[in-house]
């Protein structure tokens, strides 16, 4: 429980904040009255989602479960939901005006810029390598046992093992 507990904070930061917002935005401005109307005056029911929108959303909805089968927590699942959400209200934007599309893909590329999500910072006993020197440090002693991981820290995927991988240093 409290480890779910731990979670859960996790998600209360700018970043998984802003990325629920991004992911919902759409839905929120058409089915808000006064935005909706004013939004998107030459749709037919300005406030409501059309047929080819729902099933833009039940593709969305199919993509994400398949997609995040594996993930190795819930945080990782909503940070790609999230993802996912924000690809599909850029193409459900430019269906309605791709000046819209601009907009809400320039919010987004500052949003990522600004507020990225933050990596593991805790206790760990690892040894971070760039370019030539992995070889040379791995033949320096041949006692000790190394465990080498290609980590990217633009990866999801990357981002939520770290954690894991730094338990293991220390130990």
């Amino acid at each position: 429980m409290v480890d779910r507990l731990q979670e859960a904070k996790r998600l209360l930061n700018i970043h998984h904040i802003g990325n629920i917002f991004l992911a919902v935005v759409f839905f929120i401005l058409r089915q808000t009255p006064p935005i909706c109307l004013s939004l998107f005056p030459t749709a037919e029911n300005a406030c409501e989602l059309d047929w080819t929108e729902w099933q833009i959303i039940i593709f969305l909805a199919v993509m994400s479960a398949f997609k995040n089968k594996k993930q190795p927590n819930w945080i990782a699942y909503i940070s790609n939901t999230c993802m996912y959400s924000k690809v599909v209200t850029l193409v459900l934007f430019f269906r309605q005006d791709p000046t819209y599309t601009l907009i809400y893909g320039i919010v987004c590329v500052v949003h990522m810029v600004l507020c990225p999500e933050k990596s593991y910072q805790g206790p760990e006993n690892i040894t971070y390598f760039r370019g030539p020197h992995l070889e040379d440090e791995i033949k320096r002693d041949t006692r000790v046992t190394w465990v080498v991981a290609f980590y990217a820290a633009w990866s999801p995927d990357c981002i939520s093992f770290a954690p894991t991988f730094a338990s293991i240093s220390l130990k």
